[in-house]
């Protein structure tokens, strides 16, 4: 009588085997969130104007993303790139763009001029790349252009490339807190901010 329980009724042994089974379960779904967490990737490249030499400490930032993809841009910005720049005493405001705004240009090149600058990063999203499985779209990565303007110019006078892959469903926080880091890396390793 293996495995039964001490009132005498059998089916012990197969209680036990469900019970296990289910921890076995649970063991493998935690495993495997843990795999997607660390699977995602970030890499940057940049380019800089030799002619610009200027540490800068007052940024106005742009950004436009998909809808899909503001589960990962929100902590990018808002949680880890804006704190990161403070650390770095760098000054910040961000100007989200909005499919359904109703501001023209105009309203945001004053808002721009308001803030005085040194640069205005525009972070815009390229690329955007999802897969559909069992449960609908999800998106796994997105191609980011971030560029530095001087004010009142047309020309970049900094630009990079950003590469993320991940599961943002899942690893939004990290793939946005590692993207955070390397563009920060970036502009210290190009002489843009201490």
């Amino acid at each position: 009588m293996l495995g039964n329980p001490p009132d005498g009724k059998s089916g012990g042994f197969f209680l036990h085997c469900n019970m296990l089974n289910r921890y076995i379960i649970r063991i493998a779904l935690s495993v495997a969130a843990l795999l997607t967490l660390s699977c995602a990737s970030t890499k940057i490249e940049s380019n800089k104007d030799s002619l610009f030499t200027q540490k800068v400490s007052k940024i106005f930032i742009t950004v436009r993303s998909s809808e899909g993809s503001w589960g990962f841009f929100r902590p990018f910005i808002y949680d880890y790139l804006q704190p990161e720049l403070k650390k770095q005493n760098v000054e910040t405001t961000v100007h989200n763009f909005s499919p359904l705004s109703l501001e023209s240009d105009k309203d945001v090149v004053a808002k721009i001029v308001a803030y005085q600058p040194d640069v205005v990063m525009s972070i815009a999203q390229t690329e955007r790349r999802s897969t559909a499985g069992q449960y609908g779209i999800s998106e796994t990565g997105a191609t980011i252009d971030i560029k530095l303007f001087l004010p009142q110019k047309e020309n970049p006078v900094w630009r990079a490339s950003l590469k993320v892959d991940g599961n943002f469903d899942f690893a939004s926080y990290a793939a946005a807190k590692r993207s955070a880091t390397k563009l920060i890396e970036k502009l210290k390793a190009d002489g843009i901010i201490n």
